[in-house]
This record gives C-alpha cells, sequence and structure tokens, in this order.
C-alpha cells in the first residue's frame, strides 16, 4: 500500500496466471480474495485503503481487461513509457470505501 492525494491505496503490479491453468477461474479468484483481504483489514484500518489500482499492458490479452472491469474497476487513463519501450498501458482503478474523489 502507498498514500497519495486521495488517501492510501493498493496498487496490483502483476497478476499472472501460469498458462496451464488459465481459464479455469484462477484469475478471478485471487483478485477476489485480494479484495475480500483489503476489505477486511479497511473494517479495523483507521486509515482505510481508498482505492485499488493497476496498469495493465494495452496489448495483454482482453480476458485481464474484462477481468478487471468484471470487479467494478474503471479504466482511469492510458499511457505509454520509455522505459518499457514505448508500451502503452491503461491504468485502472476501483474506489473501495467512497465515491470517486473530485479532481
Amino acid at each position: 500500500t502507498s498514500t497519495g492525494p486521495h488517501g492510501p491505496y493498493a496498487h496490483i503490479n502483476e497478476l499472472m496466471v501460469f498458462p496451464q491453468f488459465r481459464r479455469r477461474g484462477v484469475g478471478p479468484r485471487l483478485l477476489r480474495q485480494f479484495l475480500i483481504t483489503i476489505r477486511n483489514e479497511n473494517k479495523t484500518n483507521p486509515k482505510p485503503i481508498q482505492f485499488v489500482s493497476a496498469n495493465i499492458e494495452a496489448k495483454n490479452d482482453p480476458a485481464l481487461h474484462k477481468l478487471f472491469m468484471k470487479f467494478g474497476f474503471k479504466e482511469i487513463t492510458r499511457f505509454s513509457t520509455e522505459a518499457r519501450g514505448g508500451q502503452e498501458f491503461i491504468t485502472y482503478r476501483l474506489y473501495l470505501n467512497r465515491k470517486k474523489p473530485r479532481l
């Protein structure tokens, strides 16, 4: 977790499933358990996590993008980075405890 201008947040750096285990519901179970853990910790945390974010390569399997959207994540922005050869990424965000803050 980290703290940003809108309060504490969690970031999913990678969500990977070995090819032989794909299309078996492993990804959704991992993401569901992660979110359950965050929400349970928020119940007793004086500074609860406000949102979860993830940067996903745009060229990734469409199923990965659909997975995040199925769990309520919304696309926030797209960006490219020279550090990764100009690859395009999509930032997804899920607000947990309140409405989306005014920017």
